[in-house]
C-alpha cells in the first residue's frame, strides 16, 4: 500500500520553523549566527503579519565548555545592533545534545517594548558559550502567524 498522495499542510502553514547553525567563534553574547556574526538570524516580525509565540531552542553540537546562557532578544535595526533582551535563561548545556529552550509569548514582547520604550521589528536568540569552538543546531519555532498560507515552513532547504 502507498502513502497518502493528498498534500496537506496544516501545522506547516501555521507555524513557522527554520533550523539554524549558530558558530560563534567567541564566547561574547551572539545573536544566532552561522558565521561568528557576520550573518544573522533575525526573524521580522512585520513579515509575518505578527506572532502568538515564539520559541527558540538550541541542541549542542560541537562541544567544548558548552552554552551557559540563552536570551530572547528584540530590535528595530535589521542587523540587531540595538538587540535588547527580552527574557533569558541561564543553562549548563556541557555535553553533545544536551538540549535547552525559551519562549516568550507576543504579549511579553508588546509589554516589554512599552516598558522599555523600544521598536521591537525583529525577534531572534542570543547565546553566550564557554568556549568559542562550541557549536549548538538552533531551532527557531513562531506560533500564530497573522498571515497562514502553505509553505509558511518550507519542507525543504537545500
Amino acid at each position: 500500500m502507498a502513502g497518502s498522495s493528498i498534500s496537506v499542510s496544516k501545522i506547516a502553514s501555521r507555524l513557522k520553523m527554520q533550523t539554524y547553525k549558530h558558530n560563534p567563534d567567541g564566547t561574547s553574547a551572539l545573536i544566532t549566527s552561522p558565521d561568528a556574526g557576520s550573518t544573522l538570524r533575525l526573524w521580522e516580525l512585520t513579515a509575518i503579519g505578527g506572532f502568538e509565540a515564539f520559541l527558540a531552542m538550541g541542541n549542542m553540537h560541537s562541544v567544548a565548555g558548552g552554552c551557559t546562557k540563552i536570551e530572547i532578544v528584540g530590535c528595530s535595526a535589521s542587523d540587531g545592533s540595538d538587540a535588547t533582551v527580552i527574557k533569558e535563561l541561564t543553562v549548563a548545556a556541557d555535553a553533545e545534545d544536551d538540549f535547552f529552550m525559551l519562549e516568550v509569548t507576543a504579549a511579553e514582547v508588546r509589554k516589554y517594548a512599552d516598558d522599555a520604550s523600544v521598536v521591537v521589528d525583529y525577534i531572534g536568540a542570543r547565546f553566550t558559550c564557554s568556549d568559542a569552538t562550541d557549536e549548538i543546531a538552533v531551532t527557531y519555532v513562531m506560533m500564530g502567524a497573522g498571515f497562514q498560507y502553505d509553505g509558511l515552513t518550507a519542507n525543504a532547504i537545500a
